[in-house]
Order: C-alpha cells, then structure tokens, then sequence
C-alpha cells in the first residue's frame, strides 16, 4: 500500500506536468479544467504531506507552482461564467452578448497572466518539484502513512463542521475546498471502509452542490454594477438570485444529509 501510494504521488506529478505542458501552448476550456482538477488533486496529496512534516514550502519553484495555478483559476472562473451566461442566451441576448464583451479585456488580461507565469516556470523547475516530492514520498514510507492520512481527512472534516451555519460565499466555498482534499485523500489512500456507507456519498453530494452555487454566486456578483443601466441584466441577475436561492435550499438539505450521516 505505501509503495502504491509513493508511485501513484509521482504518476499524479507526472500528468500535472505533462497538462502543463500543453497549457503553454493552448488554454482551452477542457484542457485548462483537466489542468486543474490534476493540480487540486495534487494540491490535496502536498497539503497532506505538507501537514505530517509540519513544514511549509516556500522555494521559488513552488512559488512558481503556486502562481501558475491561481492565474488558471482566474482563467477558468471567467470560462464557467462565459457557459453560464451562454445558457441564457436565447431569453436575455442583448444582455448575454454586453456582458460577453464585457468579459473579454478580463480574459484577456488571465489569458496573458498565466502564459507569463508559465513562462517564468521553465521544465527544469517542475523537476526540482518532482524530486522535492519525491524526497517527501520517501520520508512518508517510513512513517504510518495511511493512519495518518485518515487522521488529516477528520480533521479537514471537523474544520468544516463549524462553518455548515453560516452560509456565506467565502465559507461554503471553504467547505468546499476542505470537503475535496478529504475525499481526494479519502481515494488515494483507500480509506473508505473507514466511513460509515452514506457519508462519503453524502459530502461528495454536498461539495458538488457547493461547486455549483459558488459559480452562480461569482456571476451574480459579477452582474450587479451593470443591473441598473440595462433591464435585461437587471432581469437576468433576479433569475440567478432565484436560482442561487433555490440552490441554497438544496444545500442546507445536503448539509442536513452529512449531518446525520456523520460518523
């Protein structure tokens, strides 16, 4: 199991670096979401690691790392707005098509930010990281890796349980972030068996939904400071809020679900 886990760290390294790879060259819809569900489970395995050494990580490569994977976040924020826009086209066009054009000096500026820090991060720095991650597998196999891991998925569990009352945007998308490196570490160290059977259905239920409404939120966020000059905007943002609504309500039933599954 710990030699799995050890080999799988550096085939999941591997496919992060070969995404990145293509990313210099093309910034795509699916490439850039592909990049970045690799780089979040990677991020989950680091984090992981990161918490059992008690140690930080602050050489420039992973600066680096850091940089590319925040500029691909903005990128693909702006991507998940344009879809969600898109589908409301046919009822709202003008507003559709003003917010579009809006959009695209911004993407612009993303698309520009993240070649420039790709290409500030050359090959040679991604096998430094390789190799530091290598080091750290290595260390872990000496320890007791898989107790471990599951005493980090409880925690990232329990940091999460004071915030299921509060509801804003900035702590649900928290929930999110924590509910995801759990099951991450939940996949990748076998650890289910170690939940009671609805628990983990229940939080992937619950972090999807998160996903969802986080989207939304960003949009309708988005949309406010045009609302009042263009009644199609101004119809089009009452449409998400009671979208965002009935999205909350199917949340706090989500929430209700992990409640009483909870071990």
């Amino acid at each position: 199991m710990q030699s799995d886990v050890a080999t799988y760290g550096i085939k999941l390294f591997d496919a992060y670096a070969e995404l990145l790879e293509q990313a210099r060259h093309s910034q795509g819809v699916g490439l850039v979401h592909r990049w970045r569900v690799r780089t979040k489970r990677l991020k989950a395995l680091l984090a992981f690691l990161a918490w059992q050494a008690d140690s930080r990580r602050s050489a420039p490569p992973w600066k680096k790392f850091r940089k590319t994977f925040k500029w691909a976040g903005a990128l693909r924020d702006l991507q998940v707005q344009a879809r969600l826009l898109g589908a409301h086209r046919d009822a709202f066009p003008e507003a559709v098509k003003l917010l579009l054009k809006s959009q695209a000096p911004i993407r612009k500026h993303a698309r520009q930010e993240l070649r420039r820090a790709l290409d500030n991060f050359p090959a040679e720095d991604l096998q430094l990281l390789r190799k530091d991650l290598q080091l750290e597998l290595e260390q872990l196999l000496a320890a007791s890796p898989r107790e471990q891991a599951l005493a980090y998925c409880r925690a990232q569990l329990q940091a999460a349980d004071p915030l299921t009352g509060a509801g804003d945007a900035e702590q649900l998308h928290l929930i999110r972030i924590r509910l995801k490196k759990a099951l991450y570490l939940v996949d990748l160290f076998g650890l289910a068996g170690e939940f009671p059977g609805k628990r983990l259905k229940a939080i992937d239920r619950l972090q999807k939904r998160l996903g969802q409404w986080h989207d939304r939120q960003v949009l309708y966020e988005y949309l406010q400071p045009f609302a009042p000059f263009h009644p199609q905007i101004e119809q089009l943002s009452k449409r998400i809020r009671n979208e965002l609504n009935r999205r909350r309500k199917e949340i706090v039933r989500e929430l209700k679900n992990w409640t009483d599954t909870a071990a």
